[in-house]
C-alpha cells in the first residue's frame, strides 16, 4: 500500500494543475504585499484583525472562490477517468483494487493538505511580516478571543467541504468524462450552499451544519461531533460505492 500511495503521489505532484493548487496557496502573499504597499488592488474595511481573524477571512475567501475545489476535483477526475481510458492507470495483477483506490484518494487529499497548509502558514507569517502595520490590523494573535471558537469551526467546516466536493468529484469522474465531473460537482456546490437553511435537509447534509447550533447550549461541540458523524457516513456510503464500481472495471 505504502509503495502505491508513494508512486501515485510522486505522480501527481508531477502534473500541472497539482502544481497550480500547490502554488494557489501563495494567495496569502499576494494580499499581504499588495496591502503593504498600498496598491488598491485589496482593500479592506470593517472591524480590527488579528492573526486569527486576519487568517479566517483568507480561508473564507477562497471557499467562496471555489478554484481550489474546482482544481482539485480536476486532479480527482483526471486521476481516474483519463488514466483508464488512456490505460495508463497504475493496475498490476497481484495488488487488490481497493490498495489502488485507496493510493489514488490519499494521493489526491495529500496535495489539497499541502495546499490547506501553506494557505494557513503563510497567512500566519505575512500576517505579522507585513500586514500587523495595516491600520486594521491588531498586531496581535486574536482581537476578539470569544470569537476563536468561531475561527476554529470555520476553518474545520471549509476542509470537510472541500474534501467532500472533491469526494464527489471522484464519483463523478468514475462514471462520466472530466468535463461532466466539473459540472457535475459545481451544480452540487450550488446545492450546498443551500441546503443549510432548509427545514429539515441541514440537520442531514454534511456542509453547513453550524446553522442548527441553536439547540443546544453547547453550539460548537454538537457542531463539531454532528458534523464528523453525518460527514463520515456520506463519505463511506460514495467510498464503497466507487469501490465497486472500481471493481467492476475493465482494464486492458
Amino acid at each position: 500500500m505504502r509503495g502505491i500511495y508513494r508512486y501515485e503521489l510522486k505522480k501527481t505532484l508531477h502534473r500541472k494543475d497539482a502544481v497550480a493548487l500547490i502554488l494557489l496557496g501563495l494567495w496569502p502573499v499576494l494580499v499581504t504585499v499588495c496591502c503593504h504597499f498600498g496598491s488598491g488592488l485589496f482593500n479592506f474595511s470593517g472591524d480590527p484583525m488579528g492573526a486569527f481573524e486576519f487568517v479566517n477571512m483568507l480561508l473564507a475567501f477562497q471557499d467562496m472562490l471555489f478554484l481550489p475545489v474546482l482544481i482539485g476535483v480536476y486532479i480527482a477526475a483526471t486521476s481516474f477517468y483519463q488514466e483508464i481510458h488512456t490505460r495508463s492507470i497504475y493496475m498490476y495483477k497481484d495488488l487488490p483494487r481497493e490498495q489502488v483506490l485507496r493510493a489514488k484518494y490519499l494521493s489526491i487529499y495529500t496535495v489539497y493538505a499541502i495546499f490547506l497548509v501553506t494557505y494557513i502558514v503563510l497567512s500566519f507569517v505575512f500576517y505579522y511580516l507585513l500586514f500587523q502595520y495595516q491600520d486594521m490590523a491588531t498586531g496581535t494573535l486574536v482581537a476578539y478571543p470569544d470569537n476563536v471558537p468561531n475561527f476554529l469551526y470555520n476553518t474545520f467546516e471549509i476542509t470537510i467541504s472541500v474534501l467532500f466536493y472533491i469526494h464527489v468529484g471522484i464519483t463523478l469522474s468514475l462514471r462520466t468524462s472530466t468535463g461532466m465531473a466539473l459540472v457535475g460537482t459545481s451544480l452540487f456546490y450550488m446545492f450546498a450552499l443551500a441546503a443549510p437553511n432548509l427545514s429539515w435537509f441541514k440537520y442531514i447534509f454534511p456542509v453547513g451544519y453550524k446553522n442548527v447550533i441553536e439547540v443546544t447550549s453547547h453550539p460548537y461541540i454538537f457542531c463539531l461531533v454532528m458534523s464528523i458523524l453525518v460527514w463520515t457516513v456520506y463519505n463511506v456510503v460514495l467510498y464503497r460505492i466507487n469501490l465497486k464500481k472500481f471493481r467492476q472495471m475493465e482494464f486492458h
